[in-house]
C-alpha cells in the first residue's frame, strides 16, 4: 500500500529548498526557483533571458540561459556587484552562489548535468567559507526526505531527518520546498507512526519494530553474579586514535581552492584587502565563451604563431595592455583615481573601459598588486603589475571569469613556471612557459587530476621524450620532433 509521504513525493524533482534557520520559507522573490520550474515544466525546453527584476523591491539585473545537456549560465547584478553567480565543478556539476552586499558567499546550491538538486549548503555571512548547515535529498521506504546537517567550526556537530508534509501543521516546519508536486513542507516531527491495524475483534496498536541491536542473553558472561564481579581495577583508558575520512581532493580542486581568493571581490590574490573594490567577478557566463581553444600546449601540431592567436581570442585579453603587432589599434589611456572615485585607475579600450583596482607609479601606471576588471564586470588579471604590464606571479581569465593561466608573467607573456588551462575538455599543463609557449618539461593532467603525460617541448611543440599513461595503466615511451610522434615504446602494467 502507497503512504500518503510516498504518493506525495513520487516522482519528486525540487525547484528549490528553503531552511528556516537561515531564509524566510518563501519563494516569491526566488528567481532561479520559476525558471528552473518553466523549464521542467516544459519539457526541458531552453529557457533564455537578459532582464530587469525586481527582487524585495530592489532592482537587479538578470541574465540567465537554461538548457539540456548545458551547465546553467545564471547572474544576478545590481550596479555591476555580483547577487547571484555560477561556478562550474567538476562531473559536469553547477554551483548557484549567493553574495551578501559584501561579496561574501552565504549560501551555495549544487545541481547536477541533469540540472536536479543535489544539496545546498548555507554559510555564515560575517565569516567567509564558515558552513553553517547542508541539506540534501535522500530516500527512505520510497520517500524522499531531506538530511540536514549542522557544523560548528566547518566541523559535523548534528544531523536529522526531515520528513514531508502537505501541511505546515505547527506553523514551524524546518523547510519548505518548492517541486512540481505543489508546495511540501520539511520536517522531524512528520516522521511516520506505526499504523493502528485491528486484530481479531478489537483495535490495537501494532507492535514496535524490533530495534536492529538485540541483545541475546547467551552473549553474556556465563558466570557472572554479584559475588564474582568484573574486575575494573586493571582497565585503561584507550586513546582516540579515530579520525574523520578525509574527502579525495584532486589536484585540480586543490588548485582551484587555492585560487578561490583571486574571486573575491574585496581580497587580491595575494590575501590583502584592495580598497574602493566594486566588482565581483566570480560568474559563469558560458555565452560569452568563445569557440577558440586555451594556448596552452595540447594541440601540438599548431605552430606558434596559430598558438598567439588563439590565446588572444579565448581569454578576455586586457588589450590595452599589449601595445604590439596585434593590438596597434588598441588605445591606452590610463586615468587617476580622481576620476573615476571608484576604481584606482580606468583602462580605455575599443572594447570599453577597463576597471582597475590596486597600485599605481607616478605616471599612473599600473606597478605592484592589483586587479583588472572588465566593463562586463569579470575579472581579467589578477597578480602583479611593471610599468603598466603583466609581470610577476599574476592569473588571468577567460570572458566567462574560468581561469586560463596562472603562473609567472614578464611584459605581458607567460613566462616562467605556470600551469594553463583549457575550457573545451578541463585538462591543464604544469611546466615553465616562454613567450606565452610551453617550454622545457611540463605534466598535463584530465579534469579530474589524472596524469595524461609528461613531455619535453620547444616553441610550444612535443620534442624530445615523453611519457604517458592510459586508462589501463600501462606505460608509453615516446619520442617526437617538432610536435610529431616518430617513435613508440608500451611497457604494460
Amino acid at each position: 500500500m502507497i503512504t500518503s509521504q510516498q504518493e506525495l513525493t513520487r516522482d519528486m524533482i525540487f525547484y528549490s529548498v528553503c531552511v528556516s534557520d537561515f531564509e524566510k520559507l518563501d519563494f516569491k522573490n526566488d528567481a532561479l526557483a520559476g525558471v528552473r520550474a518553466n523549464y521542467f515544466n516544459s519539457n526541458h525546453r531552453p529557457q533564455a533571458d537578459d532582464t530587469d527584476i525586481l527582487l524585495d523591491d530592489v532592482s537587479y539585473k538578470l541574465s540567465y540561459k537554461m538548457s539540456k545537456n548545458q551547465p546553467l549560465s545564471w547572474k544576478v547584478t545590481k550596479n555591476l556587484r555580483p547577487y547571484q553567480s555560477v561556478k562550474r565543478e567538476t562531473g559536469g556539476i553547477y554551483c548557484v552562489r549567493y553574495y551578501t552586499e559584501n561579496a561574501t558567499v552565504y549560501k551555495k546550491q549544487f545541481f547536477d548535468s541533469s540540472h536536479l538538486w543535489i544539496r545546498t549548503e548555507y554559510f555564515d555571512k560575517s565569516i567567509e567559507g564558515e558552513r553553517l548547515c547542508t541539506v540534501s535529498p535522500k530516500k527512505i521506504d520510497d520517500v524522499i526526505v531531506i538530511e540536514k546537517i549542522t557544523f560548528s567550526n566547518n566541523r559535523k556537530v548534528g544531523s536529522e531527518t526531515l520528513f514531508p508534509s502537505d501541511k505546515n501543521s505547527d506553523g514551524n516546519s524546518a523547510a519548505l520546498v518548492y517541486s512540481n508536486n505543489g508546495m511540501i513542507w520539511y520536517d522531524s516531527s512528520f516522521v511516520p507512526k506505526y499504523s493502528v491495524k485491528e486484530e481479531s475483534k478489537e483495535n490495537t496498536v501494532s507492535e514496535p519494530k524490533p530495534s536492529r541491536f538485540e541483545l541475546e542473553a547467551d552473549k553474556f558472561l556465563p558466570d557472572y553474579s554479584p559475588e564474582n564481579p568484573i574486575d575494573l581495577s586493571s582497565l585503561e583508558y584507550l586513546e582516540d586514535t579515530f579520525k574523520e575520512p578525509q574527502p579525495q581532493i584532486t589536484a585540480y580542486d586543490r588548485i582551484e581552492k587555492i585560487l578561490e581568493e583571486a574571486h573575491k571581490t574585496n581580497k587580491n590574490l595575494f590575501g590583502q584587502i584592495i580598497e574602493n573594490t566594486c566588482v565581483e567577478i566570480a560568474d559563469e557566463e558560458t555565452e560569452l565563451l568563445d569557440d577558440s581553444e586555451e594556448l596552452t600546449e595540447d594541440n601540438m601540431a599548431e605552430s606558434k604563431a596559430e598558438i598567439s592567436e588563439k590565446t588572444q581570442q579565448a581569454s578576455d585579453t586586457e588589450e590595452h595592455t599589449e601595445e604590439s603587432e596585434t593590438t596597434q589599434e588598441v588605445r591606452e589611456d590610463i586615468v587617476k583615481a580622481e576620476e573615476e572615485k571608484k576604481s584606482d585607475a580606468v583602462v580605455s579600450t575599443t572594447s570599453g573601459n577597463y576597471k582597475y583596482f590596486g597600485a599605481v607609479d607616478e605616471n599612473g601606471l599600473r606597478t605592484g598588486r592589483g586587479r583588472t576588471v572588465s566593463p562586463s564586470g569579470i575579472t581579467a588579471y589578477d597578480g602583479e603589475y611593471a610599468q603598466g604590464k603583466r609581470d610577476g606571479f599574476g592569473v588571468f581569465y577567460y570572458k566567462n571569469g574560468d581561469i586560463n593561466y596562472v603562473g609567472e608573467w614578464a611584459q605581458n607573456r607567460r613566462s616562467g613556471a605556470g600551469v594553463g588551462y583549457r575550457t573545451s575538455d578541463g585538462t591543464m599543463h604544469i611546466g615553465k612557459w616562454d613567450s606565452n609557449t610551453p617550454c622545457g618539461y611540463g605534466a598535463r593532467f584530465n579534469k579530474d587530476g589524472t596524469f595524461l603525460d609528461v613531455a619535453d617541448y620547444t616553441n610550444g611543440k612535443k620534442n624530445g621524450k615523453c611519457i604517458s599513461l592510459d586508462e589501463n595503466g600501462n606505460f608509453y615511451i615516446s619520442i617526437w620532433e617538432n610536435g610529431k610522434k616518430i617513435s613508440e615504446h608500451i611497457i604494460e602494467w
